[in-house]
């Protein structure tokens, strides 16, 4: 999936005939200002960042004077720049309303149609309030409807245009592939609706139809901008679907837990609960890894040349489940990651490495680590089936604890 910033999900619905605020995207205090003055006072300002609750983080600030806007921007530039690294900020006209409203048109995975929901309680306590919230599963086939209409506004004290915005809202989310289109709050101001914040949530394959979005695609659904490592890991699953490559880095605040280390696995649920196992050990993983459904060696090969192209890496476990998947090819592929990251050794890593191998091919797998010489590795331990998720971690532990250091020889990545 492919999250839209406010400003970018605003461009969208706007050109579909939703009215937004007057606004512009600045990245300097003094374009700001420049801005504020060609808007006029007062205004709000809203770092662009996908993270949720932008309010209560401050992330959103209204001002009404000129020493509040300079005051304003001083705390928004300087405190929060390092913070989530501030990049753009929107400098929006300030509407008056009494009401706000929620609308938004999501694919729902249980009735597996369109679902529309709306709200009179919108704006930031819509969690709170979720029992207010009225849904109405769409025939794809037939669009909003006039009963669709009258079924969510029941009893709703707005005039005939609701009705106008839920059809356009619905047409954005079937023309650019919404997975989510969501405006909160939606406000009546000025004889007319006006949607004071947008969000777009695109389908992630449907992409290549939304080139001119410029959108950089990663596997996984994050409340923040997606890091390099991210991008690069979301291009090995490009136009080849033979098995999926999943890759995120952890936060950096929960790298100062723990010893960081770098983790790859077969199956989400074993790469989450070894994740526990390490934690508990004292470790904390610098990434989350899943190479699942049977991917190629090739995907396999980019992947751990990726995950160990990560900085201050002290070891890496990779582990599978008890899986159909081809264990043989997976190994191949990690086998030449390790021999071209560390060619002095001819494979063998520089950083202590645990390899659990449970499932289809398994025992080839660990045959072919035999045959290249890296499980003879003082740096390796190998386990098989009859190994578990805590096995591994107080395996890692040990051989962490009676590492032998080895010149870590690792090439820059090149996916």
């Amino acid at each position: 999936m492919a999250k839209l910033t406010e400003f970018e999900s605003k461009k969208i619905i706007k050109q579909a005939g939703i009215a937004v605020p007057r606004g512009e995207l600045v990245s300097t205090p003094r374009q700001a200002e420049e801005v504020t003055m060609r808007i006029g006072l007062p205004v709000v300002l809203k770092i662009q960042s996908l993270y949720t609750g932008r309010f209560e983080k401050d992330l959103i600030k209204i001002v009404s004077s000129v020493e509040d806007l300079k005051r304003t921007l001083d705390y928004m530039f300087d405190v929060h720049c390092s913070e989530i690294k501030l990049q753009k900020l929107l400098v929006e006209e300030k509407y008056i309303y009494q009401n706000e409203y929620y609308l938004s048109v999501i694919s729902d995975d249980i009735s597996l149609s369109p679902l529309i929901l709306f709200s009179e309680n919108g704006g930031i306590d819509i969690e709170k309030n979720s029992e207010n919230i009225v849904g109405r599963p769409l025939n794809i086939l037939n669009g909003v409807t006039g009963e669709d209409i009258s079924f969510l506004t029941n009893g709703a004290s707005v005039n005939s245009d609701l009705g106008d915005v839920i059809k356009k809202l619905y047409d954005v989310y079937r023309k650019m592939d919404c997975c989510q289109l969501e405006i909160n709050p939606l406000v009546f101001s000025e004889e007319k609706f006006v949607a004071l914040d947008a969000k777009i949530i695109i389908d992630g394959d449907a992409l290549y139809r939304h080139k001119e979005l410029g959108v950089q695609l990663t596997e996984e659904n994050l409340n923040r901008e997606p890091t390099s490592l991210e991008i690069s890991a979301a291009k090995i699953d490009e136009n080849d679907h033979r098995g999926t490559v999943h890759i995120a880095e952890l936060d950096q605040p929960l790298q100062k837990k723990g010893t960081r280390i770098a983790i790859n696995c077969v199956g989400t649920g074993v790469g989450l609960s070894i994740m526990d196992e390490l934690i508990e050990q004292g470790y904390m993983p610098a990434n989350f890894g899943d190479t699942s459904g049977n991917p190629t060696a090739s995907k396999l090969y980019r992947a751990i040349r990726l995950i160990f192209s990560q900085k201050d890496i002290k070891g890496f476990v990779f582990a599978s489940c008890v899986s159909s998947q081809q264990l043989d090819n997976t190994a191949r592929g990690v086998i030449k990651a390790l021999k071209d990251i560390y060619p002095e050794t001819g494979g063998k890593p520089g950083i202590p490495c645990v390899f659990m191998f449970r499932g289809a091919w398994d025992k080839d797998a660990m045959l072919l680590f035999k045959e290249h010489g890296i499980s003879d590795s003082e740096n390796v331990i190998m386990l098989g089936r009859d190994s578990n998720e805590y096995n591994v971690a107080c395996e890692f532990d040990k051989l962490y604890k009676t590492r032998k250091s080895v010149p870590n020889n690792v090439k820059n990545v090149r996916v």
